[in-house]
């Protein structure tokens, strides 16, 4: 049902389109306003001195987190900040340290893994088609894009999906878990909620997967829901009403001035029904201020209305189409826990346009996917219809 393009075209173009918008990300962090790209580059600068200097000091910050000069690092005390930069830190040195050419090479590696996912046959179409619109929808190519952790992730789940379809099965469970393990170390949450998802729907489209690629994921479920918060209490189920109130507490001591934030009824708890309606609307479609003063605020506004009306078409459609009921149901159920979830974690807004682009895929996903099958209908009626007026 896809079009088919030739890979060398498609290649062209998805890395044209990542670069413009990491360009564009660069530029916006550099001169525009400050945020953690800034952050993430005096460390990396920080980093790169140090091990140019002491070289036999690379194991030691690689897998015991130990670095002497960690006081120097704006991130040394995130973990998950600095595993992100561990992992770029390689690419930064090799770019000659170069912010430029840092972002050319994600850009590549991104637009490199799309079009071998988008030229396999054995990845269903749907996936192609949610993985797609993280190239082509504005707002979240330009928060995939750029030396920030999703444009990371991103690279690492092409990866993932790559080696959930690859045909030599041992190969790709190495693949699977290599990528895994990057993606847990930087986004575990998501993570956690990605793989759940991928799992169900290879039961439910009943695809045929090689039993040592499902043990993979299965072992990564099982670590990121019962042993990571063993290592880490903050990973505990437990904890996460803990978490939300700290996270809330903390933006809105530094990071809301009344009109950049989700406005949560402050009176009622976190989990209140309420807070939790507000969290799944705005978790989806926020920030809705036609009137902002920021331009980024302003055109996230505009892409998100675009979005409300998207997923009442795709809902219309699912309701008349005959679907995977099964399939429909946990897209559903995963949409609304990333959402809510994201919401109540981080609830301003420039943060939040940032974590939404690991669950508005899917909806977007679905319009393309409709509006193809529609218009390939479509396409057929007119032909025959012109045949059939040829023939009177």
């Amino acid at each position: 049902m896809l079009p088919e393009f030739r890979p060398r075209n498609f290649f062209i173009f998805l890395f044209c389109v990542k670069l413009l918008f990491a360009i564009s990300v660069t530029y916006y962090y550099s001169e525009v306003t400050t945020g953690d790209q800034g952050s993430y580059i005096h460390d990396l600068e920080v980093l790169a001195d140090y091990f140019i200097e002491s070289p036999g000091a690379i194991a030691d910050l690689y897998f015991g987190n130990q670095y002497e000069g960690g006081d120097n690092l704006i991130y040394g005390n995130n973990k998950r900040s600095l595993n992100f930069e561990k992992i770029i830190l390689p690419i930064y040195i090799v770019s000659f340290r170069s912010v430029w050419i840092t972002i050319v090479f994600i850009a590549l590696l991104q637009a490199l893994l799309m079009t071998a996912i988008w030229t396999d046959k054995k990845v269903p179409e749907y996936l192609k088609l949610i993985l797609i619109s993280l190239f082509i929808i504005p707002g979240i190519t330009f928060w995939t894009s750029g030396i920030l952790k999703e444009s990371i992730y991103l690279v690492f789940a092409l990866l993932f999906f790559i080696g959930i379809f690859f045909y030599e099965k041992y190969f790709a469970a190495l693949i699977i878990l290599f990528s895994a393990i990057v993606c847990f170390s930087i986004k575990p949450y998501n993570s956690i909620l990605i793989l759940l998802l991928i799992l169900f729907a290879q039961i439910m489209l009943r695809q045929k997967a090689s039993k040592i690629v499902v043990v993979a994921i299965l072992f990564f479920i099982v670590l990121g829901l019962f042993i990571l918060p063993l290592v880490d209490p903050n990973f505990g189920i437990s904890r996460w009403s803990e978490i939300i109130k700290e996270n809330q507490s903390y933006y809105y001591a530094n990071a809301c001035n009344g009109e950049n934030c989700i406005p949560f009824d402050t009176s009622s708890s976190s989990l209140h029904v309420k807070n939790i309606l507000i969290a799944l609307f705005y978790g989806l479609f926020g920030p809705l201020d036609l009137s902002a003063s920021n331009y980024l605020v302003l055109l996230a506004s505009i892409q998100k209305m675009i979005l409300i009306g998207v997923s009442f078409l795709c809902g219309f459609f699912v309701i008349i189409e005959k679907t995977n009921k099964y399939l429909i149901g946990s897209l559903i159920i995963y949409l609304v826990v990333s959402s809510v979830l994201t919401a109540l974690t981080t609830i301003n807004f420039g943060t939040l346009m940032r974590y939404s682009v690991y669950y508005t895929p899917v909806i977007w996903g679905g319009f393309f996917y409709f509006s193809i099958k529609y218009f390939i209908q479509l396409r057929a009626k007119r032909s025959d219809f012109n045949s059939f007026a040829k023939k009177k």
